[in-house]
């Protein structure tokens, strides 16, 4: 991971400083795998957010045990948040990763639009 320069601004978080990632997810599945956010409500509204500044070996702790929820919002080298808007702004200018694809760079602002996305489900046993 190549350290840059990022600024979040949000309602419920603000950060200047060094990262080595930013994540912004809305359920607890990252990458098909589930580590990150295991108490997320992917009907709530909001983003779970994790900045992280210096990957550590208690971080990456954490994630392997799975413990990364609202009770640890910092860390150390990480801050977890939640919001429904992020303001995110880089230096020098990041690549955006969305579900694979990269077609966006930051500067960004990043929405949940809460109950967007109507579903349709059929009569199907599992």
């Amino acid at each position: 991971w190549e350290p840059f320069r990022i600024t979040i601004e949000s309602k419920e978080f603000q950060y200047e400083g060094q990262a080595a990632m930013f994540l912004a997810v809305n359920g607890p599945f990252t990458g098909g795998i589930r580590p990150f956010f295991p108490d997320t409500d992917i009907q709530d509204g909001k983003l779970d957010c994790l900045l992280i500044e210096e990957p550590s070996i208690s971080f990456i702790w954490d994630v392997l045990q799975n413990r990364l929820s609202d009770t640890s919002r910092e860390g150390q080298g990480y801050h977890y948040f939640q919001s429904s808007e992020i303001h995110i702004k880089t230096a020098p200018q990041q690549l955006i990763d969305c579900d694979g694809e990269r077609d966006h760079k930051t500067p960004a602002i990043v929405r949940s639009l809460q109950k967007h996305l109507t579903a349709l489900i059929g009569d199907v046993s599992f």
